[in-house]
Order: structure tokens, then sequence, then C-alpha cells
């Protein structure tokens, strides 16, 4: 029996589909941003849909389990679709439209909006209009028993929409291909951007008439020619790449379809014959492209630019004066929430931020100042003021009030996406997926912006133990010359590389890594870049550890404000000792006072953090905090070596990039394809998800000896902790069981010189230059058994206790027990 549209919006919401009221010109009747993210609840669905003859629609994307919807805007091409895709599902929902077809299911990767064929049509602006689509991330689509505006209904002809099938990734792209397939209309010259260098330009010949040089190209050649030529073997319509096996290109009416993503001609779009001949035989490089075709063409050849106006027609208009400015604020609000797709501006840690780029297409994020905004909303709407002159009534532009900006800045929250962090490098996902498609990634909040010209070649989702060890030998090829000292070290170093690469997966924090050696010279800043290079493309970003605490918090805030996902401390000397360091190292938000102003940020902190140094010594809370990674060249001038593998390593990890992350998510891929075994290794405190992950990954791809060398590490890197325990032992024998106060330990010390000597660096100096007893001395030493009591030392678990303080003096009394004395009772 049929629903009316209250029962079916119920229904529908009940079964986690997130719906909107729409009205019959298909646009929503209300401001849908929010549900995009968020499920209307009972109440609100019942305000939509019990009074009003709303139409229904649903949101699509991961709001509603990452539902897809494909929009067949002609019959025919629904029909064409199901005999390139062979066998249509039967899970499927189809749906009939007013004079086409919609296709359901979910994926855990829906993506954007795609349109994905084009029908060529004279009438349209640009000659063709869109044939079929996606609707995804930041779209909806009517449902049935929505109205279609020719007065046809919508209705479901196969399977249910409250039960939507969920399918594979590699499903979802088969079915998005075979749909791209049925492009009817070649992309115009002005559209082929693939390899343009920048859409303003566009390549003419001589005069100001002069026919269009790709044109006249693509008239005059034959694709199948230009394929041949650069190895690829036709035959018919189809081709199989240089060096391929089986055929991976599709050829009609003079255009290719490359499926393979190793083809350099691989977009997921057809390719036109001055596509094929610009990228294979130009570099990409669309101005000599041009300027060859012209020449091959016996045409003269210019470039005329041309300045492309931004058109204002489609932008919502704001009319500023005569409002109040809540009225003001909330269109310019939802003109920023309607063009944020692809997202652009974001919150991070209570702030609207964007992310920037450098001049070497180096991303960060940085806080979206007022001229930033009043900049983007002047983009984004027609700002007007409405003025009357004789009785008429007529706009004129206007800047958009600053008031209207600081009224949005000031605002308590903002409905756009939350923002994590950025990653350069695909990674996985929590549940084991893939992210490869730069720009922002809704389940895990990261920014995926890679290097220009960075290639990732694809790599299997359930690798096979050959091709597991295969990927163990191409990731271990950078690290075979450095010299390990131990098994440890060199296991320690493979986790350290995958740690970014699998950043997401890891459930809470992850340690230090300490890059050691006994000199300088002996690869320590090679194998930092080395990771830095892998992640980001580049060096990672550099602090050097400062002297006071104030400091620390300045150098550690300013890093993760820009959300750098690699931190290295370089070139230690001295000992290593910071309460701020130990602190930013376990906790996921980083607290701390904005530089040069009166506000407090709460900053993520999913950074991977390493620090290099020769015999590194670590003080205070940071021994457990970290993992050690030791170099030893045996050499007196390690720099002097010679005879590696690659002479230039950082040119070859440069050009070998996506190859060696490949291997590195092969490596995670096949951890989860096997069900995530954990296996068992040495410990870190407070750490467990990262040594789970990174030791379950290395260990069903055979490297054993994760953290192997933890306890090395310890003796020879911490050096307070057995400093103090030789200093109480001092005192537990001088003073046995008795209670004494700091000032008769001050009288102890001064009397026996065996104890001088054991004072802990951490301590200041005893005496000054002068030789005379420093006047805090003793002020200091009581504060250090403070902060220690209880404290257990080393093997022998010495510690100090603090005893009820002396009733007459008012002072308080210590007293020393240990654990290999037979005497204390621990």
């Amino acid at each position: 029996m049929p629903m009316n549209n209250l029962e079916a919006a119920l229904r529908y919401t009940r079964s986690g589909l997130s719906i909107i009221p729409v009205g019959r010109n298909k646009r929503p009747v209300i401001a849908w941003e929010p549900y995009q993210r968020t499920i209307a609840d009972e109440k609100t669905i019942r305000a939509w849909f019990e009074k009003e003859a709303n139409n229904l629609a649903v949101v699509t994307g991961l709001v509603s389990g990452g539902l897809v919807a494909i929009d067949f805007d002609e019959a025919s091409f629904f029909e064409r679709w199901q005999s390139e895709i062979e066998e249509l599902p039967d899970s499927l929902v189809i749906q009939r439209s007013g004079r086409g077809f919609h296709i359901f299911f979910s994926c855990p990767q829906p993506g954007q909006n795609q349109k994905l064929a084009f029908l060529a049509d004279e009438s349209e602006k640009g000659g063709r209009r869109v044939a079929i689509e996606t609707r995804a991330e930041g779209g909806y689509i009517l449902i049935e028993p929505s109205i279609h505006a020719s007065g046809k209904p919508y209705e479901v002809i196969q399977g249910d929409l409250t039960k939507i099938p969920s399918i594979e990734q590699q499903q979802a792209e088969h079915l998005l291909r075979a749909a791209r397939l049925l492009d009817q209309s070649p992309t115009r010259p002005k559209q082929v951007t693939s390899a343009s260098m920048s859409a303003a330009r566009q390549p003419y010949a001589s005069g100001k008439v002069s026919a269009n040089v790709i044109e006249v190209f693509n008239a005059s050649s034959k694709i199948e020619d230009i394929l041949s030529r650069n190895g690829y073997i036709i035959q018919q319509d189809k081709a199989i790449r240089p060096s391929g096996e089986h055929f991976s290109v599709n050829i009609r009416e003079n255009r290719s379809f490359h499926f393979n993503s190793n083809d350099p001609l691989s977009n997921e779009h057809w390719r036109s014959a001055f596509d094929a001949f610009c990228i294979l035989e130009q570099g990409g490089d669309v101005k000599q492209a041009v300027k060859a075709a012209a020449e091959q063409l016996g045409m003269a050849y210019q470039t005329k630019e041309k300045v492309l106006e931004n058109s204002r027609e489609d932008l919502p208009t704001i009319q500023t004066n005569s409002r109040f400015l809540r009225q003001v604020t909330a269109d310019a609000l939802a003109a920023l929430y309607q063009s944020n797709q692809p997202p652009s501006f974001f919150v991070r840690s209570g702030e609207m931020v964007r992310v920037k780029w450098d001049e070497q297409h180096h991303p960060k994020i940085e806080p979206v100042t007022d001229i930033a905004l009043r900049g983007r909303l002047d983009r984004v709407a027609n700002f007007v003021v409405q003025r009357t002159y004789k009785k008429t009534t007529y706009e004129e532009p206007h800047i958009p009030p600053i008031e209207v900006v600081k009224d949005i800045l000031a605002m308590e929250k903002w409905d756009f996406p939350a923002l994590t962090g950025i990653i350069e490098c695909p990674t996985l996902r929590p549940d084991g997926t893939i992210i490869s498609i730069p720009g922002y990634d809704p389940a895990t909040h990261l920014f995926y912006c890679p290097a220009q010209n960075f290639f990732f070649p694809s790599f299997p989702e359930n690798p096979t133990r050959e091709e597991i060890l295969k990927a163990v030998d191409t990731l271990s090829e950078p690290l075979a010359d450095f010299p390990f000292v131990d098994d440890g070290s060199r296991t320690n170093a493979l986790g350290m590389i995958l740690t970014p690469l699998v950043r997401p997966v890891i459930q809470g924090q992850v340690p230090l890594a300490l890059i050691d050696a006994p000199q300088a010279g002996t690869g320590k800043s090679l194998l930092q870049s080395i990771l830095g290079l892998l992640a980001n493309g580049r060096e990672p970003a550099v602090i050097t550890a400062p002297k006071s605490a104030e400091e620390w918090r300045k150098k550690l805030t300013s890093a993760l404000v820009g959300g750098e996902s690699i931190i290295a401390i370089d070139n230690l000397t001295g000992v290593l000792d910071s309460g701020e360091l130990a602190s930013v190292l376990t906790t996921p938000v980083w607290a701390d006072r904005a530089l040069g102003k009166n506000e407090i940020l709460q900053l993520p902190q999913r950074a991977t953090w390493l620090a290099n140094g020769n015999n590194i010594r670590l003080g205070g809370d940071l021994p457990r905090r970290c993992y050690w990674i030791r170099l030893d060249a045996k050499h007196s001038k390690p720099w002097q070596r010679s005879g590696f593998r690659h002479q230039d390593l950082l040119g070859w990890v440069l050009e070998n990039r996506g190859t060696l992350i490949a291997a590195a998510l092969t490596l995670a891929r096949g951890w989860f394809a096997a069900g995530c075994p954990e296996s068992s290794s040495p410990q870190i405190g407070g750490f467990s998800g990262w040594v789970k992950t990174i030791n379950g990954i290395l260990s069903y791809a055979g490297i054993g000896g994760f953290l192997g060398n933890l306890e090395t590490m310890y003796r020879n890197a911490d050096d307070e902790n057995p400093q103090w325990e030789a200093f109480l032992l001092g005192l537990h024998d001088y003073f046995g069981k008795e209670t004494v106060t700091v000032s008769t330990i001050m009288e102890s010390i001064l009397k026996e010189r065996y104890l001088i000597d054991l004072i802990p660096d951490s301590l200041e100096d005893l005496c000054d230059d002068a030789g005379r007893v420093r006047a805090n001395f003793k002020k200091r030493l009581g504060k250090a058994f403070t902060q220690r009591q209880g404290t257990r030392f080393g093997d022998s678990q010495v510690y100090i206790e603090k005893c009820a303080d002396d009733s007459h003096l008012k002072v308080a009394r210590w007293r020393f027990h240990c654990g290999i004395c037979g005497v204390c009772g621990m």
C-alpha cells in the first residue's frame, strides 16, 4: 500500500538515511547543510512533512552510510550501461525517475559528486549536457514517493530503499567506470586540463579568426597511430599498454579510455588524440604540444591570453542594508556552507581554518583571518545595497560588511567539517581502506595533499605471502647501507618509517624515535630525511632543543599549529630533559596559549616525533617515552665512507617514493587482511596502540626484533635514574633505617667526600666556582626529594620515603629504603 510522504520519511530515517524536504523545483526548502553531517530527529521530520506537501530527498554520502546514487537522465543510457557491466547485481536498488533511472548502493568511499557521461546538445551551453552523474558526498536526490516536475511519481522498481546494499569499493568503481565509457561528447579544447598548465591560457593559430589548433589536430589525427608509435599494441577497438599483459584500453570514436593506474593516460576520462600526443610525446606541456601540433599541421602559431572573468550570475544575492545583522550573517554563512564543496574551510581546535600552500606546493593549516574571510565571502555571494531613486528601486554592488565578517568569526561554532591534520601520501583509515583521493577525507578528518607529479602505483588489497616478502625487500632497500648496531635498531627503523604511513590506524599516541650514534657523519640526519621524504615528499620540520620550559612550549605549539605530521628535534647536545616534550608525546590534544594572544589553543596531536644526536642522554620521564635506533659505522671519519648501493640515496628515495609507500601499505594491508593478529613484544607504557599496530604489521611480514633493544637504551641513554639510584643507595648505606632531615643530609655530604661525587647531574653543583657551598642547594635538594618520593630506581628498587614532620622544628624527615639489603622490608 503506498505510503504518504510523512510515513515514508520516518521509515527512511529509522533505517539510517538522512532525509530532507524539497520543493517541486528540486530545491531544499530548508537550510540542508547540517543534514550532510547528522540525521534529523523524528520531531523535525514531522514538522517538515506533517502539514506541508514537500517532496523527499535523501542526502547521499557518509551521513547515509556511504550512499551513492547514479542518476541516468536518459533511459537509453541506462540500458547501454546494463550491457556494459554485463550483469547487474540483483541487490542494487533501482528507482524510475521522470525520464530516467536512479541506481542506489553504499560503499566505503563514496567520494564527491561526479559527472560521468555527456550527450552532445548544441542547445546547451558548451554544446553538451550531462547524461549520467553521481550523487555522493555533498549531494542529495529525490526518492519515492516524491513527484517529478513532469508529474510522474518516483517509483522503486527493484529492491528497497530501507535496505540499500553495501558493495566493495572495487565493485563501485566498476559500476562508475562502465558509466564513463558511455560518454558521447568529447571534452572541448578548453576542458583538456589533465595536462594543462593554466585554465586561463588558450592556444590559437595566428590571426583574430584562426582555427583552434587542438580541434584541427583531433580532427586530422588518429589516436591509434599515436598510441601505436608509443608502444601500445592495438587490436581493433582495444589496446595493451606498454609492458602490460592484458587489454586495459578501450578505443571508440577517435578517443581512448585507459583503465590501468600505471598507464600515463589513466585518469578515468576519455582521452583525445591531442591528450595522447601532449602527454606521451610532449611531457604534458600543453603550450609546447600546441606549438608542435601547429608546426606539424602547417599552421602559424601564437598564444592569445584570455582573461576569464568569474560569472556572478549563479551566486546568491545578499542585501546588506535595511536588515538585521543576524539576517545578513545567516545568509552569508549559508553561502559559505553551500560553496564549501569540496571543503576548503574547516574547524580545528575551535578555530575556523583553511589549508594554504606555499610557493613549493607545501601545505599548512592556518587560521582564517578577517581579511581572508571577507575575500571568501565576496567570491561566494553577491553583496548588494538596495537603493531607491525617483520611485525606482535598484541594487548596487557592495563589499561584504566588516561587521558581518566579525560576527561570523565571533560565533560559538560553525558547521564546517572538522580537520585533524594534513597528510601528503596515501595512508590507511582505521578500517584498513586506503585514502588515495586528494582532498578532504570525512572518515578520518584528514586533508590529503599529494606532492605535484606524485605517482602512486596500484598494490594488492589482499597480498599473498610472496607479495608481502617482495614488499619487505622493497621497503628495506633504502636502509641497506645504514650501520645499525643490532637487529632491534634496524627493525625499529622500519617501524619508524611505517608510523606516519599508518598513523590513522594507530589508537593513541606514538613515542619519540631516538636516532643515535657515537659521532657525527654516521647517517642520523640522512635516516631522518628518508622518513620525511616518504611521508611528505620533503625534509621533515626541524626544531632544536631549547633551554627553558617556556621556549619548549612555544616551539611545540608552533609546530602543531601548522599541522606538521613529522617533527624532528635535530642535533641534540647535553641531556634531553623536558617535561613539556614528555607531556606532548602522551596527549591527544595539546593545550597552550596562542602566541601573542590571551587565549588557549587546543591542538590535535597526531604527529610522528623523532630526535637525533650523538650518544643521546635522557632525563625526567623521557626514557619511558622513547625507542632507540642506534648507528655505528666503526670508523673515525664515517662521512668519508664509500661504496654505497645508492650514491644519491635521497634522490633515489624521492624518485621511487610511490613504490616504497605502496610496499609499506602492502605490509599493512596484509596484516589487516589476516584479521590484525597480535604478536608479543616489549611494551612501552602509554603507547600500547602503537606497539600493537607496528609490531603486528612487522611480525606478520616475518620481521622480528621490534623494540628488542629497549633495556639497552635504558642503560645507555638514561643518565638520571642510574645516578639517583647510586645517590640514594649511598645515603641508605650511610644512614641505614634512620629518619633524617635535609640539614642532616647536607652535613653528612659535606663531611663525606664520596657522597659529593654521587650527587646527580640534575641537581646544581654543590659548590660555586669559588669553592663555596651554594646557598640554595639545600632547598633544591629538598624539592628534588619531594618530587621523587616513592619512586623506585634501578634493580635495587631503592626509594626515598617522607616520614612525619619533626614536631618541634616543623621540617620534613626522610628515610631511605632498598630491596637488596634484606633489612628495609620493601
